[in-house]
């Protein structure tokens, strides 16, 4: 539901042209200043330019800005989805890294185990008196 008080409105004293006037300027619409004797004369301008924009964004297709207060939701959101996918993938990366290394040196031990029996049977072939003793 559209509510263009959700907007981020900021109000504030402005000197122009030797008078005083009270200044609304949203923050998702850069563009907008709207000005007035009173401060809340210049909060319903402001309100007022962002239910208009909205209906001329309507009128012409076009994607209308959401409040800051929602981006932040969205952003947020984000930022959880990216966390969690991050941390999914560095897990598998690093679980498939031990298992490399693991693999790596369960070959070198079976290939280390290989020539050490090769080399006992060779001795035993070669010197039969060793084994007698």
């Amino acid at each position: 539901m559209f509510a263009p008080d959700e907007y981020t409105i900021s109000i504030r004293k402005v000197f122009i042209d030797n008078e005083n006037w009270f200044e609304a300027k949203v923050k998702e619409f850069p563009y907008v200043a709207e000005y007035a004797n009173s401060f809340g004369e210049a909060y319903h301008l402001a309100l007022d330019t962002i239910q208009t924009s909205m209906t001329m964004f309507k009128e012409k297709n076009k994607p209308f800005p959401i409040p800051e207060n929602q981006q932040s939701v969205e952003l947020s959101q984000i930022a959880e989805h990216i966390s969690t996918t991050v941390h999914s993938d560095f897990t598998h990366t690093v679980h498939n890294l031990i298992s490399m290394v693991f693999d790596q040196k369960i070959n070198a031990l079976q290939q280390e185990m290989a020539n050490t029996n090769k080399n006992t049977v060779q001795t035993q072939a070669d010197y039969p008196q060793l084994t007698q003793m």
